[in-house]
This record gives structure tokens, sequence and C-alpha cells, in this order.
């Protein structure tokens, strides 16, 4: 059985997690939408949730902010939770397990793989 403290752990874990993924995309939507694109729905490839973005009218060297948009999201997200846990409304092990999604995200999705943001950046650097 876990204790009241694992409890909470897990459920804040869980919510970061959550958040730190809508969080993500959402940032590539918005600036999308300021460089003229539009939210086409949203795609889930396998261990990856993305949005798709119409970018028919999207203006010309956008690939780049629209693809960093979401890493600095996570970097954002992260350094709020750390700022949470510095003021004592999150413990130390709270904040740590909270900004884990987001760190984990920001790490991954800068690696110049397929399907990742860092991918998109290598291939607008690349052409």
């Amino acid at each position: 059985m876990m204790d009241a403290e694992a409890i909470r752990v897990l459920v804040i874990t869980v919510v970061a997690a959550l958040v730190a993924v809508s969080w993500h995309e959402c940032a590539h939507v918005l600036v999308a939408l300021r460089y003229g694109g539009r939210f086409a729905g949203l795609v889930f490839r396998a261990p990856f949730l993305a949005v798709r973005i119409d970018q028919t009218a999207v203006m010309r060297g956008a690939t780049v902010p629209i693809a960093l948009a979401g890493p600095a999201a996570d970097l954002t997200l992260a350094a709020l939770v750390f700022a949470l846990g510095s003021v004592g409304l999150l413990t130390w092990r709270e904040a740590l397990y909270a900004s884990l999604w987001p760190g984990l995200s920001l790490a991954l999705n800068l690696l110049p793989l397929p399907h990742t943001d860092g991918w998109r950046v290598h291939r607008a650097f690349a052409s």
C-alpha cells in the first residue's frame, strides 16, 4: 500500500506530464498561428503526440521558430516547477518529479531523430 506522500507525488507527476505535453504542443500552435499557419488536428505517433499544422500560408523561414517553440515551452515549464519548489509550494521531491516530464521532453525533442523538433530544425538548416 502506498503512503499519502507517495500518492501525492504520483498525482503531481501524472498531472505534470499531461500539462507538459499540452503546453509543448500548444506552443507549436501559437507560434504557427503567429506565422500564418492553421491548427489542423492532433496526431499520435507512438510514443509521440504531435499537432498537425496547415502550413500552406506559413511565412518562409518559420519552420525553425515553430519547431523550437515546444522545447522552449518545456524549458519554461521546468523552470516554473523549480521556482514553485524554491518558494515552498512544492517539496523538493515533488518539484523533481514534476519537472521530469518537461525535462525529458526537452532533451528528447532536441535530438535530430525523425518526428522530433530537432529533426525539423536539422532539416531546415540542411536544406
